[in-house]
């Protein structure tokens, strides 16, 4: 049986193929980027708030919420597309991570948040403007 992949799936293949190869500031941030970068952060968040560590995920979390709000932006629904699609964008993740060994996870983690790093500087402005309060 063969399985379609999502385009979160998928977005998270090309966003660890992309930071692996050195992510540069003149790529476009697309919607499932946004996502993906979206849904990593809040896996890592609950792993912090998991290790009893409050604070980290909560920081992880702002993060998080600022990748959604860049996500919705690019959803062409007004925010109803990511708002819809991101508890299963956060599944696939973990269930990913969760299919890979530790150390493909770790590497996979990585090179994930280093493109989301990448992303975030070369969109600086936009992602320092969100006032989530």
């Amino acid at each position: 049986m063969h399985q379609k992949k999502s385009g979160v799936v998928v977005a998270l293949a090309a966003l660890a193929t992309i930071a692996a190869s050195s992510a540069s500031a003149q790529e476009t941030l697309g919607y499932d980027d946004a996502l993906s970068c979206s849904a990593t952060y809040v896996v890592l968040a609950g792993a912090q708030e998991g290790d009893g560590d409050g604070e980290s995920a909560a920081a992880l979390q702002d993060i998080a919420s600022r990748w959604l709000v860049m996500a919705m932006a690019r959803d062409g629904q007004e925010g109803d597309r990511a708002g819809g699609e991101f508890d299963g964008a956060t599944d696939e993740i973990i269930d990913t991570i969760n299919a890979m060994s530790e150390a493909d996870a770790e590497t996979f983690l990585t090179d994930v948040i280093a493109f989301c790093d990448s992303m975030e500087v070369a969109y600086a402005d936009e992602f320092g403007a969100i006032d989530l309060e």
